[in-house]
């Protein structure tokens, strides 16, 4: 019997090494390749693999983003060069998860597992609906990111953040001086404390620290004025998340 899989790491060297470890395995026949995210929700959907290989940090649309967003979760095993997540897989008793660098050895052992439980899916369902839980319970708010500035990488500082725009398939900082950053939306909202920012609209989110004043406008819709001057309108899905914090 023919399995079908899809590998999914933004290195492209991860991805040649999964290939060249899954000739030991004859009957796995790779359906697609993707470098990010957004590419492998779209093939996972399309191709409806039995297996998954998949990093866990990638820009734009993370690992997790894309567990949340196909329409059917494939066995799993995730390969990651971050401990603290593997830590957290091997507590809910994940698929198997290989941290890098790992060997063949290694890698034939998690296909193996996956392979032998591949004819109990509703099981391995909800143990990645638990993993996928557990990491986001498991993540610390950081209090500064490392973001690229032309070729070198520089820290901002949590607190100086006033807002984070969309701008198209990247996220711009506004932190006194700007920052383009490769995460999504969705990832950095995650990643930043929920007591301290508020998602306003599909393509902002807010610092309350540097909130200057709310605003109802005509027609029963809000505007948040920020301590630099900038003005963000409130979509209307998300008054209801605003009005948690008026007293």
């Amino acid at each position: 019997m023919t399995l079908t899989a899809v590998i999914v790491d933004d290195e492209a060297p991860a991805r040649k090494l999964i290939r060249e470890y899954l000739t030991e395995f004859p009957e796995v026949e790779v359906a697609a390749e993707c470098a990010d995210g957004e590419s492998a929700v779209v093939a996972i959907d399309r191709c409806h693999p039995d297996l998954l290989f998949l990093d866990v940090r990638m820009p734009g649309c993370d690992g997790l983003d894309v567990l949340q967003r196909v329409r059917a979760v494939p066995l799993t095993i995730f390969c990651t060069a971050h401990e603290q997540y593997a830590v957290r897989a091997f507590e809910v008793s994940a698929v198997d998860f290989l941290l890098k660098p790992y060997d063949r050895a290694r890698f034939r052992t998690a296909v193996e597992r996956a392979l032998e439980r591949r004819e109990r899916p509703d099981d391995i369902a909800a143990r990645l609906t638990r993993l996928a839980h557990a990491l986001q319970r498991g993540r610390s708010h950081p209090r500064r990111l490392f973001v690229r500035s032309r070729d070198v990488i520089v820290p901002v500082e949590v607190s100086t953040i006033e807002w984070i725009e969309a701008h198209g398939d990247y996220v711009l900082i506004h932190a006194g001086e700007n920052h383009i950053a490769g995460q999504s939306m969705n990832a950095l909202e995650r990643m930043l404390d929920p007591q301290e920012f508020l998602r306003v609209h599909r393509s902002s989110l807010v610092n309350l620290r540097h909130i200057r004043q709310v605003r109802q406008t005509e027609g029963g819709r809000y505007e948040i004025e920020l301590r630099s001057g900038a003005v963000l309108p409130v979509s209307r899905t998300r008054i209801a998340h605003l009005r948690r914090w008026i007293v």
